[in-house]
């Protein structure tokens, strides 16, 4: 394996003994594309869509399309693997650049039940419909594990002053700061800043700061309240940072000694959990208020990939997905399970635009 958790020295060793042909498998994230291994026979990529493939700093690259090169020069076979293919894979797939195998159904499990919520005309529990705590409520019943998926760190993502509008934003790079109560800091989840909680406005002076929105350490919080009996647990890049940490609260799960998760997308794709049998999606509508134009199809992605966690097994698995927008098309490809209605409306968006 070859990856940036390992010391330069195992690097070093690991990179070595592939070039000397050693290896006959290297396991690696996008670094490991650029190992030289002289017995190459075929390079697989998979989640081939994940944006982790693009190194945005220092040197730029994509792995998935240097993967691509490299395997035409080498004269190998290339998999790009994904339920979810990113646009430009699927459209030069379906224009015969590449050829397409599909896996047309799920080789365990049962279909996936998803249901759309409305939240536009509601008011929510601290993010909850009365749905979904119903349904969780349900889980706990049975001896079942519920997953809350929300893709936002801290406590909330947003300090505001209710006095003049002002928001706490990086003093480095002008990125919203997030709240975190454990530690009682703000923190940039872009350039990594980190400065402890203010106590007033830096611009009217007002001492009555608010935390806006809601991140996994408040759905942690609240989910608690709703359930105090039930065994919740977290699960992102804080919770997650000491060595095997995340190998614990796997194991945690599997043994079913966890009856609801709060995660990331770090829970949304690769975990296969036989007791998991309700996703809950939490704030399903950020993902399209982004100026980036990859958003929607970031997002359908996303709701794929974290319904693609439950039903993995002999109980039937059901999805909740909350909106404030229940009409828009990608909701409905979602509800469908249509990764094909969804790639030829975002294509349709792509060519007007």
């Amino acid at each position: 394996s070859l990856h940036s958790g390992i010391t330069q020295s195992e690097r070093y060793t690991r990179w070595l003994e592939s070039y000397e042909g050693l290896v006959d498998i290297l396991l690696g994230t996008r670094m490991a594309i650029f190992a030289s291994l002289p017995k190459l026979g075929l390079i697989v990529v998979d989640e081939e869509h994940d944006s982790s493939y693009k190194q945005q700093d220092g040197l730029r690259y994509n792995a998935r399309d240097i993967a691509i090169y490299k395997a035409r020069l080498e004269g190998v076979p290339v998999v790009l693997g994904s339920a979810t293919p990113a646009l430009e894979s699927y459209r030069k797939a379906i224009r015969k650049n590449y050829y397409l195998l599909k896996l047309v159904s799920r080789p365990s499990g049962q279909p996936v039940k998803v249901r759309i919520i409305d939240t536009s005309n509601r008011w929510l529990d601290v993010g909850f419909s009365e749905e979904l705590l119903k349904a969780i409520q349900v889980r706990l019943e049975k001896g079942e594990q519920s997953l809350l998926y929300i893709n936002r760190r801290g406590f909330a993502p947003v300090l505001y002053c209710g006095s003049c509008g002002w928001s706490a934003e990086c003093l480095r790079c002008s990125a919203k700061l997030t709240y975190h109560r454990s530690g009682s800091c703000l923190k940039c989840h872009y350039c990594g800043h980190q400065e402890k909680v203010i106590a007033q406005c830096r611009n009217c002076g007002n001492h009555e700061l608010k935390d806006v929105g809601a991140g996994t350490q408040r759905i942690e919080v609240a989910i608690k309240n709703f359930f105090p009996e039930a065994r919740v647990i977290r699960v992102d890049s804080d919770s997650t940072k000491s060595k095997g940490s995340f190998d614990h609260i796997r194991q945690s799960i599997l043994k079913n000694e966890v009856d609801i998760l709060v995660g990331t997308q770090m829970m949304s794709k690769g975990h296969d959990f036989p007791k998991l049998t309700l996703v809950g999606v939490l704030d399903a509508d950020m993902g399209i208020y982004s100026s980036d134009f990859r958003a929607a199809e970031r997002l359908f992605q996303r709701l794929m990939q974290v319904s693609g966690r439950t039903g993995r097994d002999e109980l039937p698995g059901e999805v909740i997905v909350q909106t404030g927008f229940p009409e828009t098309p990608l909701y409905k490809a979602v509800s469908e399970q249509s990764y094909e209605a969804a790639s030829e409306m975002l294509l349709s968006e792509r060519r007007s635009a």
